[in-house]
């Protein structure tokens, strides 16, 4: 999959400049989740849409990536809907008595929220696709 976006990336060099890969870099964030097998899996992924308010302080983040289950090499892409912890609690701690009485302490970038993954396998010379879900957390850099 990494070779894939590095090789497209590489073969058309005017459509790389269209992509904000700072960007893409910044918003990249790792985690644990854990499937509707109670699997436990590693994650990476970045942002790829974001919501926010006007002033830009992100609420829900969509992102895509790379999933692995912890104790074997099995991996898939991964899709995951990351609601933003650290802002939205800042967000419930906005308000004048919040401000007056309560000190929010300053939090990483932090999400949860669900997620799609695809994995494949060969059965008996075939392609099986087996779908993932569950629930993620995951830390900025």
């Amino acid at each position: 999959m990494k070779k894939l976006f590095v090789i497209l990336a590489l073969a058309s060099p005017a459509q790389a400049q269209l992509v904000n890969f700072d960007q893409l870099f910044h918003g990249v964030r790792a985690g644990v989740f854990v499937d509707q097998h109670f699997n436990d899996l590693a994650g990476v992924y970045t942002t790829v849409l974001e919501f926010h308010n006007a002033q830009g302080q992100s609420y829900v983040d969509l992102n895509i990536g790379y999933l692995k289950q912890i104790d074997s090499s099995k991996g898939s892409p991964l899709f995951e809907v990351g609601l933003r912890v650290d802002n939205l609690l800042a967000k419930v701690f906005s308000s004048q008595w919040a401000l007056d009485h309560a000190t929010l302490s300053e939090l990483p970038s932090l999400e949860f929220g669900p997620f799609v993954a695809v994995s494949s396998r060969r059965v008996d010379s075939a392609l099986k696709l087996d779908f993932l879900y569950g629930v993620g957390l995951a830390v900025g850099f």
